[in-house]
């Protein structure tokens, strides 16, 4: 007896569900282009049951013209897969990149024949047909074409997935109204109005059908609740285009109305309004969303850390609030007490409302009064220095946080770093100079490096400075000056400028003593002594190159007092009065800033810096006006 024929027939090819479930696997397997190890599995994959795995020459032939493919050089790869093909016609992988490339060559007549010839063999694989559908339509027989795609249709017309493969078909040939209606026309005769949605919803976003894919996003959600995730994911991308903005509102919101107990629905709609910044009704909608759950304030507390995080410090204040109203015993109410004491910060800076900072410091108090012995709460002791020390002027109980911070948290270097900070800024208010530079010398010896070590540096200068020690203040101030922090090499060459170009005029310092003690005062917040101060000293120093200094330090002043008119109007005195001089240079680069971060006014911000570029060309204040020109820009770097 001869020996048996090897059975070309693919597995499963006599049960339909089998070779379906086989089409379109290797329908989406094949779409990766067939390297490295799935290139193995697809070559084993594709024989028979009875077959025996490609032979090692068949491999390496097949990976020589798939490396041909991946160059464009599609005439080399030919012959070698037709040899492939005719040693096994009954390859799937052989035929499939066969006819890839008879069609990338535009020899529609072979890729047909290709087709035909495993339509021989296998009449019911949907996939075949779609496969001459788009044969049929690259040479124009768009009929044809249709005609193909239905047969495709016909074979298992009770099978979702024999939809799919023909909706992927058309779709690949950009035939997106003729995938469109097969997938509806599936739902049809299958009477299940919720099939494909999340095909269609894609297939609607990219013809520009908004509405519609809104709604069949809604659908994936009703039956797939777990595709929340997801849904938001996609719907952020069209919430983007704000000319879309209210129509998907609207139309979430109706869903809502449809289906009021349908907890997706409703978070969904929360999200939505929090994305768009109706952070109001953002907090309505989590509220009811709270009690149709039963949700004990867990969807409160959700929706208050992401107004928080968003920066909605009106939003988050409400439902912070409610949660320790409605729910005493919530498992993060300490948590909760926290983030008012930083809510109510916040909106006291915004508001310049002292009421409100004393909300905050209700909070924090009571925070930090919740015992936690494994963390001092030693963040929340610096914030409450500083609140009674800049806001009240309590120095007592500002003291009293900031020793605390101090004595417990020698060893985390930061925050013990802050407390001396603090604590030697705290001192130099009070006029206990000696004491304040105690607390910046611990410091610097602690740190070594860093920007409060130079910020504690820059102060030790000053100190020098308020206490006639200028050489030893020049001497700071000039190593300073070389620091990567801007703010502070600016400051630093700011007094190392009003150093140098005053000492050798005034051997006595009998004028930079004046000015050293309106500084002073300036630095304790004894603001109408400073005033007084810097008025007395320009009328004795009318002809001196001090007088534009006094100038610079009567703007910090109102800057400090937030007399935004006044501060301005100084900055261009300045620049008009002394143009040669480096203050107007400084004058420049404050205006810009008061432009762009007080006065919220980017284009006199971008005038200010370009004007500092132009005039002041070797300036040492013009790496700083470039990257904040940049960053007016939008540029990154």
């Amino acid at each position: 007896m001869g020996r048996k024929p090897k059975d070309r027939t693919p597995r499963g090819a006599g049960n339909p569900k089998k070779r379906l479930a086989w089409t379109i696997e290797r329908r989406f397997l094949y779409s990766m282009r067939y390297t490295g190890a799935l290139l193995l599995y697809l070559l084993w994959s594709s024989v028979g049951a009875a077959q025996q795995m490609p032979s090692e020459a068949q491999i390496a032939r097949f990976r020589l013209a798939d490396s041909y493919l991946r160059a464009g050089q599609l005439e080399r790869a030919l012959p070698i897969l037709e040899e492939l093909y005719r040693s096994d016609p009954g390859s799937y992988v052989f035929y499939d990149k066969l006819r890839e490339v008879y069609t990338g060559l535009k020899r529609y007549t072979e890729a047909e024949g290709l087709v035909r010839a495993q339509l021989a063999r296998q009449p019911d694989n949907p996939t075949l047909y779609c496969d001459l559908a788009s044969i049929q339509l690259a040479r124009g027989n768009r009929e044809e074409a249709l005609r193909s795609w239905n047969r495709a249709l016909e074979i298992a017309p009770s099978q979702p997935q024999v939809y799919r493969i023909v909706y992927y078909s058309q779709f690949n040939n950009r035939l997106l109204d003729e995938a469109a209606r097969t997938l509806l026309e599936g739902r049809r005769k299958l009477n299940n109005p919720t099939l494909f949605a999340l095909e269609l919803a894609m297939l609607y976003s990219t013809t520009g059908q908004y509405e519609a894919a809104v709604g069949e996003y809604l659908m994936v959600l009703r039956t797939e609740p777990q595709q929340l995730g997801f849904v938001r994911a996609r719907l952020g991308r069209l919430l983007q285009d704000s000319t879309l903005v209210s129509s998907i509102t609207r139309l979430i919101e109706r869903a809502v109305q449809r289906e009021p107990l349908f907890r997706p629905y409703r978070e969904l709609l929360a999200w939505v309004y929090l994305e768009i910044g109706r952070y109001e009704e953002a907090y309505r909608a989590v509220r009811a969303l709270d009690r149709l759950e039963r949700a004990e304030g867990q969807f409160l507390f959700r929706f208050a850390e992401q107004a928080y995080a968003a920066g909605a410090w009106g939003a988050a204040q409400q439902a912070y609030e409610e949660l320790l109203g409605q729910f005493p015993a919530f498992p993060l109410s300490r948590t909760v007490r926290l983030r008012l004491g930083e809510v109510y910060e916040q909106l006291a800076a915004a508001k310049e409302d002292s009421a409100l900072y004393r909300k905050a410091i209700s909070y924090y108090e009571t925070y930090a009064q919740e015992p936690d012995p494994t963390s001092p709460p030693v963040e929340i002791w610096l914030r409450l220095g500083r609140l009674y020390r800049d806001i009240f002027r309590q120095n007592e109980a500002a003291r009293r946080y900031l020793e605390q911070a101090l004595q417990a948290s020698q060893a985390e270097t930061e925050q013990f770093l802050q407390a001396l900070y603090e604590l030697g800024r705290l001192a130099l208010e009070e006029g206990n100079l000696d004491q304040a530079r105690l607390y910046f010398i611990r410091l610097t010896a602690r740190a070594q490096e860093g920007e409060l070590y130079d910020q504690a540096r820059l102060e030790l200068a000053w100190l020098d400075f308020y206490q006639g020690a200028f050489d030893g203040a020049l001497s700071l101030a000039d190593v300073l000056a070389q620091s990567t922090d801007r703010d502070i090499a600016n400051d630093a060459i700011a007094l190392k400028v009003l150093l140098e170009e005053n000492r050798a005029r005034d051997s006595t310092y009998a004028q930079l003593r004046q000015y050293a003690r309106a500084a002073l005062l300036l630095a304790q917040r004894r603001y109408p002594e400073a005033l007084q101060a810097i008025e007395e000293a320009r009328q004795h120093l009318a002809a001196s190159a001090l007088v534009e200094e006094l100038y610079m330090l009567e703007a910090e002043v109102y800057h400090r007092t937030r007399q935004w008119e006044r501060l301005e109007a100084t900055y261009r005195l300045v620049t008009e009065r002394f143009p040669g001089s480096f203050q107007a240079e400084r004058a420049w680069l404050a205006l810009g800033k008061l432009y762009e971060q007080i006065l919220h006014d980017p284009a006199r911000a971008m005038q200010a810096y370009e004007t500092l570029l132009e005039r002041y060309p070797t300036s040492v204040l013009i790496d700083e006006a470039r990257y904040r020109i940049r960053r007016l820009r939008g540029e990154t770097s």
